[in-house]
């Protein structure tokens, strides 16, 4: 296909509003089918619970690579393809509570920041034991990894 009718065809499918099938869009990514998964990546998802450790999240995820904030980040489920989604991934993120918060300053939003600005965390520092204390709903999306 030459650039002019490539070119052609684009034009075509944007006057249409149709997105043509190898066009991912991030904004409408297809909808997460959780039956047409493995049934291994189906119980690891069903398995996350809030008081597991983000050592126990590691075995079965990776940080997807983008915005990291002190208490939640966005995990990509290791080794699962998405069957009729190529290119994207089964995305979670995962609210945590450092180990070494206690209950009381995690519950208050004010004693919380004050804390997270006393104390090292994020990418490099020892948080293998916080605390899962939610989890969202999975989702499909590009990871942010390089």
């Amino acid at each position: 296909m030459n650039r002019r009718s490539f070119l052609s065809s684009l034009t075509v499918f944007a006057l249409l509003g149709v997105s043509p099938t190898w066009a991912a869009d991030p904004a409408n990514p297809p909808e997460l089918q959780l039956h047409s998964l493995p049934l291994d990546a189906q119980e690891v998802l069903k398995s996350l619970k809030p008081g597991m450790t983000r050592k126990k999240i590691a075995q079965h995820f990776v940080p997807d690579g983008g915005l990291v904030s002190p208490s939640s980040e966005r995990y990509y489920l290791r080794g699962v393809s998405v069957p009729g989604a190529s290119g994207w991934v089964v995305m979670i993120s995962i609210t945590f509570q450092p180990k070494a918060m206690d209950d009381a300053t995690y519950a208050d939003d004010y004693w919380r920041a004050d804390w997270y600005r006393h104390h090292e965390w994020g990418p490099g520092t020892d948080n293998a034991d916080d605390i899962v204390r939610a989890v969202a709903k999975p989702y499909l999306a590009h990871s942010a990894i390089d």
